[in-house]
Formats: C-alpha cells, sequence, structure tokens
C-alpha cells in the first residue's frame, strides 16, 4: 500500500502557502484526499525556492509538505481568477487558506461568500496570532508564534537564548488544521451544513504545552526548560566514546532498581536522597552528576547492551544521519525510497495493515494540473487558453 484510501473522494482545495496550511494539506493527501494547491503567480507557493537562488528549483523542504498535490496557478487579483477560485471551492468539500485576517474577504472570496455558494462547504482558516485581538495583524512565522506562546521557553535558556531547529509552531498548528479539518468533514457528512474553523499558531503553541501550562495554571510554578526532564526522570549522559544517550526511568520503582543494578550500584536503590520518586525529583541534579560519572566509564553501545539486559528504558540520542540508518526506522519503513530527483521524506506515522502512507505522487510541478483542474468543472479548453492569455492562470 503507497496511498491511504480512507479520505478518498475528498477534495481539498488549498490555497496556503510555506508551511502551517501545506503540511495539514499534506497529511490529508496522505490520507487519500484529492488536495489541489491554488498558487499564486510570480512563482507560486514562496517555499518552493526557499534558501536557493536558482528559478524553478522545487527544493526538498517544499516536497515534505507538498508530495501527492496537484497545482495550479491562479491569479485571485483578477476577476477571472477570482471566478475560477469560486467554481472550485464549490466543488469542493474543504478550502484551507492562511492568509492575513480580512484578506480573503477583501478579494471577494472569503467563507461568506464561498458557503453562499457551497453550504456544505467545511472552511479552515489558518491564522498567526488570531482573526481578533490587538495583535491580529502582526506578521508571524514559526519564530514568532513559539516565542509568543511559551513553547520557546520550554527549551531554552532564558538568560541564552537560541533559535530552535525543526518547525514546531508550523507544524503542531498544522496537526491541529488537520484534525479539525476531519472533524469539519463529519459534521458535514451527517448534517449537510459547512462549517468555518480557525486554527492559530498561537493557540495551537499554548495547547500544545499541554501539563507544562497546566502545571503553572494549577499551582503558579513557572516551569523551565529542566521541568519536564525532572518530573518525569529523563537524564542524558556522554558515554567515554563521546557518544550521548539517555535513560527515562519516570516515576516506577522497578526502572529505578534496574538502572541501579545496570550501573552496579545498588546502594543507591535505599539512599534517602533518591529512594522514592519524589526524593529523585528532589534531588535531581546530584542524581544527575551521580550517574554520569557512571557512565562516563563504558562507550555507548556497551551501555546499550547492559540497559536493554536490565530492561531500563533507554535510547542513544541519534543525529539525522544516525536515525535514517537505524535498524528499527529502516524495519517501519517510515522513510520513503528517493524517487528519482524528488528526494526522499518521511512518511506520514499511520500504518494500515504494516504500512506505513506514503502519497503516491512527486510534489507536483508549478501549475502543472491546471488544465484537468479546470477541465474538472467544466471549463473548455478554449476558455482555458483565454485564461492564460490573460495571464489569470499560467
Amino acid at each position: 500500500m503507497t496511498i491511504g484510501n480512507l479520505l478518498k473522494g475528498v477534495k481539498i482545495i488549498e490555497n496556503a502557502n510555506v508551511i502551517t496550511g501545506p503540511f495539514a494539506g499534506g497529511l490529508l493527501a496522505h490520507l487519500g484526499a484529492d488536495v489541489i494547491k491554488v498558487e499564486p503567480p510570480g512563482g507560486g507557493d514562496q517555499y518552493r525556492e526557499w534558501g536557493t537562488e536558482t528559478r524553478g528549483t522545487v527544493r526538498a523542504s517544499f516536497g515534505a509538505y507538498n508530495r501527492g498535490k496537484r497545482s495550479i496557478v491562479l491569479d485571485l487579483k483578477q476577476l477571472e481568477g477570482r471566478d475560477m477560485f469560486r467554481r472550485l471551492c464549490a466543488s469542493a468539500d474543504v478550502v484551507i487558506e492562511n492568509s492575513r485576517p480580512g484578506v480573503m474577504d477583501t478579494l471577494g472570496v472569503g467563507w461568506e461568500v464561498l458557503r453562499h455558494d457551497n453550504p456544505a462547504l467545511v472552511y479552515c482558516f489558518i491564522t498567526g496570532l488570531g482573526s481578533w485581538g490587538p495583535e491580529s495583524q502582526r506578521p508571524t512565522y514559526d519564530g514568532i508564534a513559539q516565542a509568543l506562546s511559551g513553547l520557546w521557553s520550554q527549551f531554552i535558556d532564558l538568560a541564552a537564548p537560541e533559535p530552535l531547529g525543526p518547525h514546531l509552531a508550523d507544524q503542531a498548528t498544522g496537526l491541529y488544521a488537520a484534525f479539525a479539518i476531519l472533524a469539519g468533514l463529519e459534521h458535514s457528512r451527517r448534517t449537510g451544513e459547512g462549517t468555518k474553523l480557525e486554527v492559530s499558531m498561537l493557540a495551537s503553541c499554548i495547547a500544545f504545552l499541554g501539563s507544562n501550562l497546566a502545571l503553572f495554571l494549577s499551582d503558579g510554578e513557572v516551569p523551565t526548560k529542566n521541568w519536564r526532564a525532572r518530573r518525569s526522570q529523563v537524564y542524558s549522559f556522554v558515554a567515554s566514546d563521546g557518544h550521548p544517550l539517555t535513560v527515562q526511568i519516570s516515576g516506577l520503582q522497578k526502572f529505578w532498581e534496574a538502572l541501579c543494578r545496570a550501573i552496579e550500584s545498588p546502594e543507591l536503590v535505599n539512599d534517602p536522597r533518591f529512594s522514592t520518586n519524589m526524593s529523585r525529583i528532589a534531588n535531581y541534579e546530584e542524581l544527575r552528576k551521580i550517574l554520569a560519572a557512571r557512565f562516563s566509564c563504558h562507550p555507548r553501545v556497551w551501555w546499550e547492551r547492559r540497559l536493554r539486559e536490565y530492561d531500563v528504558p533507554a535510547a542513544p540520542i541519534l543525529s539525522l544521519d544516525e536515525v535514517v540508518a537505524h535498524p528499527q526506522v529502516k524495519a517501519l519503513g517510515i522513510i520513503e525510497p528517493a524517487d528519482g530527483d524528488s528526494g526522499s521524506w518521511a512518511r506520514a506515522p499511520i500504518a494500515i495493515e504494516g504500512h506505513y502512507l506514503g502519497a503516491e505522487t512527486c510534489p507536483p510541478l508549478l501549475s502543472e494540473d491546471a488544465d484537468l483542474i479546470l477541465s474538472e468543472i467544466g471549463i473548455s479548453l478554449e476558455e482555458i487558453a483565454q485564461l492564460r492569455k490573460k495571464s489569470v492562470i499560467l
């Protein structure tokens, strides 16, 4: 199985760019939805050429979020372009868009217009900071949402802040958007009524904080970057060969005792500083230093065997090149093999009958599907030629 059929027959118009909207659309494409990516003239989604000066180059980063879709360029600043967009949305089940608040309404193709054309439409509006409030018009990217939501503070030392690697805000928002869209589709199927959904990057990041935020709201303690490590008893060490690894004993006494046996320090089991989960939390730094000294005595591969023997939850801390070569990752087939020049990506983390879902097609070339997409909504070849002549489409 190379593609899911769970959403077969669902048509999605994705008028979104960069990561949040395309990630949501990409997840639904992996599940079998027909996702039509509507791109602006002048190069399409700006993420196509992100980080390169070569025009027309499709970056692997673009492919990661846009595989399995179809593409059409529509100039929504022209009346004919807006008309084509409305006709596309009238034939669709879902619209995803991530313009700034008010942009689509100003163009005359916002929610009120589209639901008049298609009462059963699910309209998912993805914003940076929400569509109301004093900061709603602020330009927002991943780092801005991470900073303003407090998510960033849970990973860094605030006295020496450094940007994080993965697009946590973008992708968390895309996940919540896909989740909301699936609920909207079910509501539309049952009732025939459309729904306007809004998912903001700010709200998504705050929701993603989960127990860290709940702790503060319940007892006023502001979690720092080490809070989860202390509470969950997660430790990281460097072995004698310089390779890092991690151990997590959580709150289970059996794992604490197993760890003490594995490091040949049974005296620590009943040490009053560490004998209970709460005492280990209270004395986290002291215990971390003791364990670090033990783990510096042998290479990482030795510790992997040893900790596995004693059934201690542990793992090497891998770099990405080590991840893709790991036997468990290979066995699961999570990484889709390279297909010509299109590169490789992680498959959607959903398995059906032992196979992870993967999109059948490469990321679309810019507007490569325009003729077919328009013909499907009744636009003749002559009309398509005229639209192309006027630069309404590419």
